[in-house]
């Protein structure tokens, strides 16, 4: 099951998106090519809204609606039937959507119809981007980049495990830590639990240097795809619900719910991760470390006076291990999450960044520790 979760279940949305995004992808571009596409002059044979009812696991029914329109034209003599009116016109909950269409192209109207010049059996009435046209392929790529992203973080996650274990194994038992190896009396007096409570499993924030006085910590790769992705859902959905209200439904609280949802996802994505992308800050010039887009001389000029600690007063940088365990009993799983910590000249700490993998967030405690030249206490 494991393997399923970790491997096949994120492939089959890779594959899944992929196709999904293709024939949106296709129907995109005929759509375009449309407006230049050749026209004759052809007839609705016949006009009517098919429905179709299907029923899912939960025993709960649902039925789409979909205007059947069947037209006929002639392209240099030879007769041609078309059933498109559009690109991205799959059907809909609404049936008023449906009736729209099959009012505006009633039995025996005349049309004009635009056609593939190399295959006028494609074809259809409206041509050029419509708005629903950008729903399939938005939903393929939502599902590829949700696959994608769920397949790195299992794979980060698998290795920062094996990463964990392996320092386990090495270290021992964590209780049984004992700070006197620094031969440091601040060691002593320091706490040694984490800092941070619920760190992440994969790596969140990587080392930037913007200048050789200057040392940033900022979001990862992997970190912004994963936001990003989750802006993409609520963006998503958030198109969908207005173009179902622009379609019409039958249930006005479809549309509300779906533009909520979106609203919802997009918000809360954006604004985490607005939080955190605040860089944190070692600034030597300044004399300084802050974690925000603050300059200190707002410190330095009284108007602020918490989140800016001097680099006189950093002690040491200490690293240890926390093992995140989830409250599930049915799936119970666990993973280390690891925390990078500056400690002060009176034993306090300030949190600086925590994340799963170990190899990475080892050689950041360790450039840091370089940079403000204080030794490195490692407890994993």
């Amino acid at each position: 099951m494991k393997f399923f979760f970790s491997r096949i279940f994120p492939f089959m949305f890779v594959v899944a998106g992929a196709i999904i995004a293709f024939i949106g992808i296709n129907g995109l571009v005929k759509a375009k090519a449309s407006v230049d596409w050749p026209s004759s002059p052809g007839q609705v044979v016949s006009s009517s809204v098919e429905s179709h009812r299907s029923t899912g696991d939960s025993g709960r029914s649902s039925t789409t609606y979909h205007a059947e329109i069947l037209y006929e034209f002639s392209v240099e003599g030879i007769a041609f039937n078309g059933t498109r009116v559009a690109y991205g016109d799959y059907g809909s909950s609404s049936s008023s959507h449906a009736r729209r269409i099959a009012n505006r192209y009633p039995k025996g109207k005349s049309v004009t119809v635009h056609y593939m010049p190399e295959t006028p059996e494609e074809c259809l009435l409206e041509p050029g981007l419509q708005a629903q046209a950008w729903m399939l392929p938005g939903l393929g790529l939502i599902f590829f980049a949700a696959g994608g992203l769920m397949a790195y973080f299992c794979c980060l996650r698998t290795s920062s495990g094996n990463q964990g274990t392996s320092s386990q194994q090495t270290t021992g038992d964590r209780s049984l830590f004992e700070p006197t190896q620094f031969d440091d009396p601040i060691a002593m007096e320091t706490q040694w639990t984490p800092k941070k409570s619920d760190g992440a499993s994969f790596r969140t924030h990587k080392i930037v240097r913007s200048f050789g006085t200057r040392l940033v910590f900022r979001l990862s790769l992997g970190a912004k795809l994963f936001f990003s992705l989750f802006l993409l859902i609520g963006l998503g959905v958030l198109v969908g619900g207005v173009v179902v209200a622009v379609n019409g439904s039958e249930n006005v609280l479809v549309p509300i719910f779906m533009c909520i949802s979106g609203a919802v996802f997009v918000v809360t994505s954006s604004s985490t991760f607005y939080v955190m992308n605040k860089p944190v800050v070692f600034d030597k010039d300044a004399g300084y470390f802050w974690k925000g887009r603050r300059s200190p001389r707002l410190h330095l000029m009284g108007n602020a006076s918490k989140g800016f600690v001097r680099l006189h007063d950093i002690h040491a940088i200490q690293l240890v291990t926390e093992v995140c365990a989830s409250n599930s009993d049915k799936n119970p799983s666990s993973y280390y999450s690891y925390e990078i910590n500056i400690v002060l000249k009176d034993a306090r700490r300030v949190n600086i960044i925590d994340h799963g993998n170990l190899s990475h967030i080892r050689e950041d405690a360790q450039a840091l520790s370089t940079f403000l030249e204080v030794p490195m206490w490692d407890a994993t």
